[in-house]
């Protein structure tokens, strides 16, 4: 499903440099597809009443979430399928698939809970995509929703690139 090589993660650092550019693209995508924004789901599906159910009935790569067909992601997950990745769920986990095929091959079933979700997890990917500390990352992805994005985007990373106030 994905049609691009996936951007490699930045090194792990104890001082990760913030990605403005990235942070700023991620958002333009979100804003062109707001329909498949969900920020309490890593990724999902939307039922015809528009809930959202945690299941989300397979792969999911930037082509399904940009075909507005009823799966929706967070925050985290827009940056994850943005780089290029396709997230699955395994073991309870959604995760970047490409990187724990990566280290593991296919035999994702096999590992554990913890090493995908301290590894490979949407949350833990894009906040190294993105380059932001552990706080920051929580708070965006947990503690963020749709009306206060923007602003978010903006505390964080600061104003869009080329925009003067």
């Amino acid at each position: 499903m994905t049609t691009k090589t996936p951007d490699p993660l930045p090194p792990l650092t104890g001082n990760p440099t913030p990605d403005v550019a990235r942070a700023w693209a991620v958002l333009d995508l979100i804003d062109q597809h707001r329909a498949s924004l969900a920020m309490s789901a890593w990724t999902a599906r939307l039922t015809d009443d528009e809930e959202v159910l945690d299941d989300p009935d397979g792969p999911v790569d930037l082509a399904v979430l940009t075909a507005e067909c009823g799966t929706v992601a967070c925050h985290a997950g827009w940056t994850v399928a943005s780089a290029g990745y396709t997230m699955i769920v395994v073991n309870g986990v959604t995760i970047a698939k490409e990187l724990a095929e990566q280290a593991y091959g296919s035999a994702l079933d096999d590992v554990s809970y913890f090493e995908l979700d301290n590894r490979f997890s949407v949350s833990v990917v894009a906040q190294r995509l993105l380059g932001l500390t552990d706080d920051d990352a929580r708070d965006l992805f947990l503690y963020t929703d749709e009306s206060n994005l923007t602003a978010r985007t903006i505390e964080l990373f600061g104003p869009r690139p080329g925009v003067t106030a």
